[in-house]
């Protein structure tokens, strides 16, 4: 069985190094360089530049620089920064949008789950659903009156939709009771959409008993409001900033629930204090200032990261210098590290200072020298 040292050599080459060798240090010299340069968002690295950012061009080297580097964008790594992709609230990876299809589903692929519906509940049953309303329905149906197709969403937003697949109802209760109850039909025309977030799912069965079906009654009204703001329907943007909307834009969308700017501050206070205390008001002008503040520390700490960068690539220099024996390959170093900086501040380095630190290697070779490693 083969140790820890040996494992960690075989997955990343550069664990196998020399840590005090000039060419592994300057390896992960330059590992650090670009994924800080990846992290400050400054676009792409050129994948040619990766792989020939250390002196020895091996190739099972240079991946191990690329593999040090993701490890340290998608910070698995000590000192590493955000992940470089984004993510949903609660660390999983947002379900990707499917479109919206139109399919005859089997009623036993469909369930039936409270959960998505706004409606009060009573003794775990939509208290909503209306027996008188189910027949009207099913009549209507039987004299050949048109009916949309029933909403429903896919439970694996990423399973394909087959005979297995498994739906859950979002909008058309008493249209599917109808036809199940009523008409006995065991298969019914569906509207599949591709939308994949629970609370979305739920505020688009508010948003079409606006147009059609059951309307919702008083005692519904405060599950319309916590799905609104679960749907995130209560944020907007205001320039570069998304902010939460006031009391009475908040009534104005929920039109035709009567739920006034009075009844909105109230039950935001007692069920979503932040939201409350995030509402426009006296404060709104203090917490555009912060965020000016906040994006101002943001700046001083992208030029601090430059002056950083730039101390780097001096050590690199000073790393190079220490090796006067690499001949060609040393060549081919010196032409990466001299359009360094260059390329990582994309032009911020003015033409004095670069042409400054290229002749840094210009001087005559001086021997071998006992250096401090700071890296």
């Amino acid at each position: 069985m083969e140790d820890r040292a040996t494992a960690a050599a075989r997955e990343d080459p550069l664990e196998g190094k020399d840590a005090d060798a000039p060419a592994g240090r300057i390896g992960r010299l330059a590992a650090e360089i670009l994924a800080d340069h990846v992290r400050a968002g400054n676009g792409d690295v050129d994948p040619e530049l990766m792989a020939e950012s250390r002196l020895d061009l091996d190739p099972k080297e240079a991946q191990g620089i690329v593999n040090a580097i993701k490890r340290i964008v998608e910070g698995k790594a000590a000192g590493g920064g955000a992940p470089a992709h984004a993510t949903a609230k609660g660390g999983k990876s947002a379900a990707p949008q499917r479109d919206t299809v139109y399919l005859t589903i089997p009623t036993d692929q469909i369930v039936k789950d409270i959960i998505t519906q706004a409606r009060a509940v009573s003794k775990g049953k939509p208290a909503g659903t209306n027996p008188e309303a189910v027949r009207s329905y099913a009549d209507g149906m039987r004299k050949g009156e048109h009916f949309p197709a029933v909403l429903v969403g896919r439970r694996d937003p990423e399973a394909p939709d087959d005979a297995n697949a498994i739906y859950f109802l979002i909008d058309g209760w008493h249209r599917l009771e109808a036809l199940t109850d009523h008409l006995g039909r065991i298969e019914v025309e569906c509207e599949v959409t591709g939308e994949a977030d629970l609370n979305a799912c739920r505020w688009m069965a508010i948003e079409r008993n606006r147009i059609n079906g059951v309307k919702y009654v008083s005692s519904d009204r405060l599950g319309v409001f916590r799905t609104y703001i679960d749907a995130g329907k209560h944020l907007e943007r205001k320039g570069r900033f998304t902010v939460v909307k006031s009391a009475r834009d908040i009534s104005d969308d929920l039109a035709g629930f009567r739920i006034s700017r009075q009844v909105v501050a109230k039950w935001a206070l007692e069920h979503y204090p932040d939201v409350y205390e995030a509402m426009p008001g006296r404060e709104v002008q203090q917490r555009v200032a912060d965020a000016q503040r906040q994006e101002q520390a943001a700046k001083w700490a992208e030029e601090r990261r430059e002056v950083a960068m730039k101390a780097v690539l001096s050590q690199v220099v000073a790393i190079y210098r220490d090796a006067p024996r690499w001949g060609t390959e040393r060549k081919r170093l010196a032409e990466l590290v001299k359009t360094l900086p260059r390329r990582m501040t994309k032009g911020r380095i003015d033409g004095n200072q670069q042409r400054a630190f290229e002749r840094q290697f210009d001087k005559p070779q001086e021997g071998p020298r006992e250096t401090q490693d700071e890296f």
